[in-house]
């Protein structure tokens, strides 16, 4: 349950995507879709519709796409529109999704917020399940609330979502009870309607920060003259507290219709057997006689409109400039050329340049970026965003606004398309490829936007085939003019928002700046291209010398002449996919502390200064068009290559994994530039309240070790462009104790030539350096620690208990279940019953090195005069849980979860690499990896109860608060009465 604002899935942007996206669900919650306007009660067809976005000469001559063959579509009598997709990614696995086509657009004044209130009540009552009986159910076959079971509410749709196993046709039924309960019978009881305040209040609480009251001030700017400049999805804290029931009944009455509804369905299931059971259960759905007209959020008038904002606790500088036109149909072949193909060749080659400016070392800007999205259902936008160095808001405004004019006046050079356009086809010939592996999470997610924004859906193949044919077509002279007609349509939006101690230019002084910038001379960008190899010479193998194979998990393991060990495991999961990760002991526990300075920043500083004789910039070029990602950091016991990509660039990752651990480059104006960007960055550290917090915390906890301490100008300034090279190459520049694990889509003869070359030939030295203990140990004792920052009403409280203990498999799979056991129990306690939190994250288990460890930590968000209560309803679940404990059901839901998620796991690249790299860093045996039956057994409440004790010792007992600055109010705004937690049992 989230309520989520058009975020643009291309865009960075702090203001637009932090401030128009508030998450409700206590898990991460997938990445937003894209939100477009279709007419709210045509009943056609949606690929039917689409032609009528253009005009009829178009659609004669340049036919709407059909959708993807695999899909069945229809529409039932009463308007509602249906999808099913079969997939078996995973197996065994559907979602079924119902889709509303209402948001907070559709809310009255006296109804803001309400939408996603509606959201929530789903899960607290319908006609055939009792409050929560529906995530209790889905948890007891083994699906997890929030990753599994969700929703989500946005300015113009309201979208639930369940995954349910497949391998008993019970699950499905039960799945569409729930779907058609959502559609037209959710209860709200009146009780848990007052209940449920207390939550969504929370919801609207762990979303404040500058973020929010940024996007308070800039979005009336951004949407002037719009309902959505004044329907923020999440809603007033003063309706959402005080509005009767009556209410939210009328907006479920008057926008959860069949007209305005899409069942999705994808997943390992029969689609004739899926259109029956939406037929046999959604066909009775009622449809008003006079539907209420569904009105729409607009276009904002056209002109040039500014935003500044400044804030105490804002860290950085921003510059964001927007220019809006009205969302562009997508339907036919012509639509994907005009609305993706020419625009993402655009954003390719000028993030291109933008790139090599941010990297200067005199760089005005911190980072830089541009991109195309549709902001709501009927504004699309071309972006422009970037993070601006203190004092310097003018020249950046100058820089950026330059190379778009650039563009506009002298246009891209030959070799940039030929490069962007290299990329594009690739990276969607990739995605086709890939289709059948694809999570069908991905599907489900474009099948609503299909539903509800007339999105074109012909398939991954077609839209490959359509890429690969028009991209050598476009010309410069076409891009030339989609760039002047930006610049001609007359919509722009810039938005500042910075610290409160920066200079703030006025409105005036900005649209100076912008006009300046636009009537300043430019010449035309000169392209450097790169013909040369990425490696000159290609080294000498070094042959594999012994192979170990582990057939109980089919991975083989291969020694190489200079001492390195391969751990290979070939897996069909991922298509055309590889990952490595290569690992060896040190870190920076090897470095003294006079280095230290220096080392702990030598993987930042390489990773910009390109590889060999390439710079950065160079080593980009050559890559175009490669699915690969190369990557190296330090840890403070340990160093790592990490590698993935495309099993057909198998080679360049390769290469590229040699060159980083053997040439690593030095470029003192990539050096320069590193320091001051990085100067920029810690400048802001702290500012943040959230940021503060955590930073005492660490402060205190590691009692202020000096390998703990957060960064500063000085420890900047200090770093040594030389020492931090030669630690690198210490680290990397010895292959003998790295161990490098593959997984993914290749055979062991394809695999195995290459290894030799390029992982056999690394060098390696006589002795290798082990990892010290540097003695940094968590302070004892019990506890308070509280720190008081910020202005907004709420509160921050983690709970760690820890102390030194002893690693084992069983203590680590007992971390993991006691975890499980308190995440369900302080859930339903301090959200469903007491509604003074919206979620609650428990995690811990041992570490290994450089000692063991024991941690559990309690971490939740509240109003801060609810601190004390939840704390003390805390305190009284675990005392509970060790006498008692956990309850069956929970027991019960734990076991189906595991078994679930294991099913999952074993079909996982991630989870075999994470697993074997663990192996072979222990000394663990691999062929034990995979095993459910341990966990199950632990399964137990003698031994939930003995690792209650054991984890939840209160002889070491941190308890970190954050509240406000200024003490909030006994009844701050919008925060009803925290209910009573539930007595304790005898």
């Amino acid at each position: 349950m989230r309520t989520m604002g058009p975020c643009p899935p291309r865009l960075t942007s702090s203001l637009l995507c932090l401030a128009l996206a508030a998450c409700a669900a206590p898990a991460p919650a997938p990445a937003p879709p894209r939100v477009r306007w279709v007419d709210d009660v045509d009943t056609t067809p949606v690929s039917a519709q689409a032609s009528a976005h253009g005009p009829a000469t178009a659609a004669a001559t340049d036919p709407v796409l059909p959708l993807d063959p695999r899909i069945r579509a229809g529409v039932l009598a009463n308007g509602l529109r249906y999808f099913v997709l079969p997939h078996q990614q995973p197996k065994q696995r559907a979602e079924l999704w119902l889709a509303i086509d209402a948001g907070s657009v559709q809310e009255d004044d006296d109804q803001l917020g309400l939408a996603h209130f509606v959201e929530h009540m789903a899960f607290n009552g319908t006609a055939r399940f009792a409050k929560h009986e529906v995530t209790d159910y889905l948890q007891k076959i083994g699906m997890q609330f929030g990753a599994d079971v969700n929703a989500y509410t946005s300015f113009d749709e309201t979208v639930y979502q369940l995954m349910v196993p497949t391998d008993d046709p019970a699950f499905l039924t039960k799945g569409f009870d729930i779907l058609r309960d959502w559609a037209q019978a959710i209860r709200f009881e009146p009780v848990e309607v007052e209940k449920e305040r207390g939550v969504v209040l929370e919801e609207w609480r762990l979303g404040r920060g500058p973020w929010a009251r940024a996007w308070d001030k800039t979005a009336p700017v951004l949407f002037a003259g719009t309902r959505y400049a004044v329907r923020d999805t999440i809603g007033k804290p003063a309706i959402i507290e005080g509005a009767p029931r009556e209410a939210l009944t009328r907006y479920y009455r008057d926008w959860y219709r069949p007209d305005l509804m899409s069942i999705i369905v994808v997943g390992d299931i029969d689609p004739a057997q899926m259109v029956k059971e939406i037929e046999a259960r959604f066909a009775d759905l009622a449809r008003p006689a006079t539907p209420r007209p569904r009105p729409t959020g607009g276009m904002p008038a056209p002109g040039l409109r500014v935003a500044i904002v400044t804030d105490d606790e804002e860290a950085s500088v921003s510059l964001e400039v927007h220019r809006l036109r009205p969302h562009a149909r997508e339907s036919t072949r012509g639509d994907f050329r005009a609305s993706y193909v020419v625009p993402a060749l655009y954003s390719l080659m000028l993030n291109e340049r933008l790139q090599d400016l941010v990297d200067r070392a005199d760089s005005a800007l911190v980072s830089a970026a541009i991109g195309t999205a549709s902001m709501t259902r009927e504004v699309d936008a071309v972006s422009l965003t970037a993070g601006v160095k203190q004092g310097r808001l003018q020249e950046a405004l100058r820089v950026l606004m330059t190379e778009v004019i650039r563009v506009e006046r002298h246009g891209f050079t030959a070799s940039e398309l030929t490069r962007a356009g290299r990329v594009m086809v690739r990276s969607i010939q990739q995605s086709a490829r890939e289709r059948a592996k694809e999570d069908m999470l991905v599907f489900a997610e474009e099948l609503v936007r299909h539903a509800l924004e007339a999105e074109l859906m012909p398939g991954r193949e077609v839209e490959a085939e359509m890429t690969a044919a028009m991209v050598p077509t476009v010309t410069l002279a076409e891009l030339s003019a989609y760039a002047s007609d930006l610049a001609d349509d007359g919509h722009q939006v810039v938005m500042v928002s910075g610290p409160k101690t920066m200079q703030a230019p006025t409105e005036a002084e900005v649209r100076r700046w912008l006009g300046e910038a636009t009537a300043a001379p430019t010449t035309p960008w000169v392209d450097a291209v790169a013909a040369v190899p990425l490696l000159a010479t290609a080294p000498t193998p070094g042959p594999v010398v012994t192979e170990v194979l582990h057939g109980t998990v089919g991975v083989t393991e291969w020694i190489l002449a200079n001492g390195a060990r391969v751990v290979f495991k070939p897996t069909d999961f991922a298509i055309d996919s590889v990952t490595m990760i290569g690992t060896s002991p040190g870190g920076t526990s090897v470095a003294d502390d006079a280095t230290f300075a220096s080392a702990r920043y030598a993987t930042e500083i390489v990773e910009r200064s390109g590889l060999g004789p390439h710079d950065d910039k160079t080593l980009r070029k050559l890559l175009a068009g490669k699915v690969v990602d190369v990557g190296a950091w330090v840890s403070e016991i340990g160093e790592s290559v990490r590698a993935t990509g495309s099993a057909e660039d198998l080679e360049t990752m390769l290469q590229l994994v040699h060159l980083k651990m053997t040439a690593p480059r030095k470029d003192p104006e990539a050096f320069a530039a590193w320091r001051a960007q990085s100067l920029e960055w810690v400048r802001g550290l702290g500012v943040e309240p959230e940021q503060a917090y955590y930073l005492e915390m660490q402060k205190f906890l590691s009692a202020d070790h000096p390998r703990r301490r957060q960064p500063t100008e000085a420890s900047i300034n200090k770093v040594d462009h030389d020492r931090a090279l030669a630690f690198f190459r210490d680290r990397f520049g010895d292959a003998g104790d790295f161990t490098f694990v593959f997984v993914g889509d290749v055979d062991a003869r394809t695999l195995r030539p290459l290894v030799e070359r390029y992982l056999g030939s690394l060098p390696s030295a006589a002795v290798h350096a082990p990892w010290r203990d540097l003695g940094v140990r968590l302070r004892g004792g019990v506890r308070t620690q509280t720190v008081k920052r910020g202005v907004e009403p709420k509160a921050q409280v983690r709970m760690l208990f820890h102390g030194p203990d002893t690693w084992s498999k069983a203590a680590e799979i007992d971390a993991e279940i006691l975890s499980q056991v308190l995440d369900l129990r302080l859930f339903d306690l301090l959200r469903e019953e007491m509604s003074g939190v919206y979620g609650v994250s428990v995690g811990g288990g041992v570490s290994r090195r450089p000692i063991g460890w024991r941690t559990m930590s309690i971490s939740f968000t509240c109003a801060p005069d609810a601190v004390a209560p939840l704390r003390a309803a805390v305190m009284r679940e675990i005392e509970r849980v060790e006498r008692d404990g956990a309850p069956d059901d929970v027991l019960t839901k734990i076991r189906a979860g595991a078994v679930r998620s294991h099913e999952l796991a074993l079909r996982s690249d991630d989870y075999w690499i994470g697993r074997l790299v663990d192996a072979y860093t222990y000394g663990d045996d691999p062929n034990r990896i995979g095993q459910l039956e341990p966990t199950l057994e632990r399964i137990d409440n003698t031994l939930i109860k003995a690792a209650a004790r054991r984890f939840l010792a209160r002889s070491s007992l941190h308890v970190g608060v954050l509240l406000p600055a200024k003490a909030a109010p006994a009844a701050a705004p919008g925060k009803p009465a925290l209910a009573p937690a539930p007595a304790a049992a005898p």
